[in-house]
């Protein structure tokens, strides 16, 4: 099965993007995230990341490039 993340500060996009994935009839799990705290923070390993890029609102001031900066050093180092 594949673990999908989507990480979006729009309630509505999270929303059309998990419709969009579902219509697929792929097996598949999604979990939404409402900011890179939110993600960074849950632990999780998922095999696609789908990443707004202009992330707002998160108290660590992390954007979308933030994340995907860590998720890159995190790679580096393994």
């Amino acid at each position: 099965m594949i673990k999908i993340a989507i990480c979006d500060d729009e309630k509505k996009i999270r929303s059309y993007i998990t419709t969009l994935i579902r219509e697929q009839n792929t097996e598949c799990e999604i979990t939404e995230y409402a900011s890179a705290d939110e993600y960074l923070s849950s632990g999780m390993e998922h095999d696609l990341l789908l990443l707004d890029i202009e992330l707002k609102g998160s108290a660590s001031g992390m954007d979308g490039m933030g994340v995907s900066a860590w998720h890159w050093l995190i790679q580096c180092k393994a």
